[in-house]
């Protein structure tokens, strides 16, 4: 017993040792503070920096692996200590070590202050990092400005210095080793996650990709498509190499997974029907698994990706009514997402058994009445919190359908102008455009006139 409390660092700390088979966070942190009862600053001058670097990963990890098993960390005074403790030795460490540290601190809610502090360090030691080590400083950097830890601009900036040294990397010697998947990936995630378009990094990273696609596993993928459709960069050769990898894979991957696939090629235009069709399936047979944002997602993409070739009614017909149950859960662009996809789709849609005598003038459409009924309630009850351009969408998409019901929820079609005009001054001209077609086609004239005259206005 003495042994274990006297903890050394040829023990229990070692990477071999007892420390590394901890299974929970709890046991983590509690064989560190076991360590510290008797002389914690006495404890932590022996112990080498780099072991409590590794306890820090670790804790990391384990948080990472099963966060509820830590609720609150930075209220936690085991882990306060932890980062005291390594705070202290700050200037002992080294650029890979600081990279972890800030990794560490991004992956588990910490104080923005102790963020900060490491963070400038290891940004401002981005150049002597080992390649691999950038991927996790750039993963750090937009995960801490998703939690709040960092704004957006500083996150930007550092991401971008980050950027920098990984362009000098891909360019530079051919001694320098290879960034593996999860490394690109986190790059090109940090990039779209801060709107940072690096063209000739992201070619290189897609160069790095292709080269790798076999080990790649679907969490991969998906983000790494997701990641170059954010930032509008359509890399052919790598969409068509993942879309091959998707197609044998299609039952590794989560909801989330294959809501961010089908959106990254629906977002950048490229055609993938083996893939569709695999998604179309999978979805089908899973639907209880997704979340209603992931369904939206989806039949966007549907819409986007199969135009007027006619396909799977089936499958928007799955998706619809499961969304048609849960819209109010919707965000307000998700809404006007839904509505575009139903204006979007090609005439072969239509299926006049189940839509009456009703015809569209244009594109046919997906014109679900109880899903266009449902979205309609929905906007009405949320119509505050929707964006003029938002609403110019939906009111477009309801035009683009000629749907029109004069009863429902009051007179919708007219209610939804009203609005629309109001905040008109708020659209640029081509959507003041869009949605004076919009009203003169759902003949609701009476707001046309102040709507055109902001449009006028904007030249």
């Amino acid at each position: 017993m003495q042994a274990r409390n006297s903890w050394t660092a040829s023990s229990c700390w070692t990477r071999g040792g007892l420390f590394s088979r901890c299974r929970s966070v709890d046991e983590v942190l509690a064989h560190v503070t076991e360590s510290w009862q008797h002389d914690k600053a006495h404890i932590q001058g022996k112990l080498p920096s780099s072991d409590l670097v590794f306890a820090l990963q670790l804790v990391a990890k384990r948080y990472r692996a099963e966060p509820s098993e830590l609720r609150a960390p930075h209220n936690d005074s085991r882990w306060v200590d932890l980062v005291a403790a390594v705070k202290d030795r700050t200037t002992e460490l080294k650029p890979q070590s600081l990279a972890v540290v800030v990794w560490s601190l991004a992956a588990v809610p910490t104080p923005e202050s102790s963020f900060n502090e490491f963070l400038r360090f290891a940004v401002s030691a981005a150049k002597d990092l080992h390649p691999r080590d950038l991927g996790r400083l750039a993963w750090a950097c937009g995960h801490a400005a998703n939690q709040g830890s960092i704004s957006m601009v500083s996150a930007g900036q550092c991401v971008e210095l980050v950027a920098d040294a990984a362009t000098i990397v891909f360019d530079g010697s051919q001694n320098v080793p290879c960034m593996g998947p999860t490394d690109l990936c986190q790059i090109a995630w940090a990039l779209a996650r801060v709107l940072c378009c690096k063209t000739s990094l992201l070619d290189s990273i897609s160069r790095g990709a292709m080269s790798q696609l076999p080990q790649f596993d679907s969490r991969h993928v998906s983000n790494l498509v997701w990641s170059f459709a954010r930032l509008v960069h359509h890399h052919e050769p790598l969409f068509a190499g993942v879309e091959t990898i998707c197609v044998s894979r299609l039952k590794s991957f989560g909801p989330q997974g294959l809501a961010n696939t089908a959106w990254a090629y629906a977002t950048v235009s490229h055609p993938a029907p083996r893939l569709m069709d695999g998604i179309s399936l999978h979805v089908r047979a899973n639907i209880c698994q997704l979340s209603v944002q992931h369904m939206a997602n989806t039949f966007w993409a549907c819409a986007k990706l199969f135009g007027s070739q006619g396909k799977d009614v089936v499958l928007l017909d799955v998706l619809g009514e499961n969304i048609r149950f849960r819209m109010p859960e919707l965000r307000p662009e998700q809404l006007g997402a839904v509505a575009w996809a139903c204006a979007s789709v090609g005439a072969e849609w239509h299926d006049p058994a189940k839509l009456g005598d009703r015809s569209c003038k244009r594109s046919g459409g997906y014109r679900n009445g109880d899903l266009l009924r449902a979205l309609e309630s929905t906007v009405f009850r949320r119509m505050s919190e929707i964006s003029p351009r938002v609403l110019s969408n939906i009111l477009w998409s309801l035009a683009t359908l000629s749907w029109s019901e004069p009863e429902a929820e009051g007179g919708f079609s007219d209610l939804l102008a009203d609005a629309a005009a109001t905040r008109g001054g708020d659209l640029g001209a081509k959507e003041l455009a869009m949605t004076t077609w919009a009203m003169a086609t759902l003949r609701t004239l009476n707001p046309v006139r102040e709507l055109f005259s902001q449009y006028v206005d904007h030249g």
